[in-house]
């Protein structure tokens, strides 16, 4: 299992053109912070020794925190209106 894995990564890393193991690090972090997960859950996954490592990539986190906000303000209008 785990050859094969290795293998779609290095097939995925060769369509993006990705040339080392840091690029596609960087890549599968994006990815996860795109697609909602918590910096700790990210930093645990990739084996970060701490969350202020995965905190590196906060410039990718804006729209996440923007969709928090947003969330969070309909929420509050929404038990205001009660």
């Amino acid at each position: 299992m785990a050859s094969k894995l290795f293998i779609s990564a290095k097939e995925v890393a060769k369509e993006l053109e990705v040339s080392d193991s840091y690029d596609l690090r960087h890549s599968h972090v994006s990815l996860l912070i795109n697609m909602g997960y918590s910096a700790v859950a990210i930093g645990e996954r990739v084996g970060h020794e701490s969350v202020e490592i995965t905190y590196r990539y906060a410039h990718l986190f804006p729209t996440i925190q923007t969709e928090m906000a947003e969330n969070l303000n309909q929420e509050r209008e929404e038990y205001l209106d009660e």
